[in-house]
């Protein structure tokens, strides 16, 4: 079990490290948050801690997890999803030439092509990867790499 001394010198590191990750402006709200992860971080460290070690880098790496933990959480959550569309319900009512053409620009030409095939056309993502030269998987990742793309830029 690590010293009080070792456990506030970690602590200290741990504040150092937020404040460099945590810096930009469209991080500092989570500050606080980071700062409970650290401290949660530091916590679970001690607990777990060989004395046969030192401490301060055995607590970096984990307070170092714990954040980049924390942000992926984060920016998960910030991502729109593209979970809750009915693919069934919308195919043929949407045309890809009755977009506006700022919003075909920023796609690729294979996912304005899966976009078409897929609610123009009504085919299934084997069909588009095999006309495509494909994988089954590429056609809808490149699905939905479009829609998020979409829907970022409406949103």
């Amino acid at each position: 079990m690590p010293t009080e001394g070792e456990i506030e010198s970690a602590m200290s590191d741990a504040q150092a490290i937020i404040n460099r990750q945590f810096a930009s402006p469209s991080r500092r709200r989570w500050t606080d948050r980071a700062h409970d992860k650290a401290v949660d971080a530091v916590m679970r460290a001690a607990a777990a801690h060989d004395s046969a070690r030192p401490f301060a880098p055995f607590a970096r790496s984990y307070v170092r997890q714990a954040l980049r933990g924390l942000l992926r959480d984060l920016n998960n959550q910030n991502r729109p999803s593209t979970r809750g569309i009915d693919e069934a319900e919308i195919a043929g009512q949407i045309t890809i030439s009755s977009l506006p053409s700022d919003l075909i620009a920023i796609l690729t030409p294979l996912q304005q092509e899966t976009l078409a095939r897929k609610y123009e056309q009504g085919e299934s993502y084997s069909m588009i990867g095999k006309r495509r030269g494909v994988s089954k998987q590429a056609a809808q990742r490149a699905h939905k790499r479009a829609v998020i793309k979409l829907k970022m830029r409406i949103s």
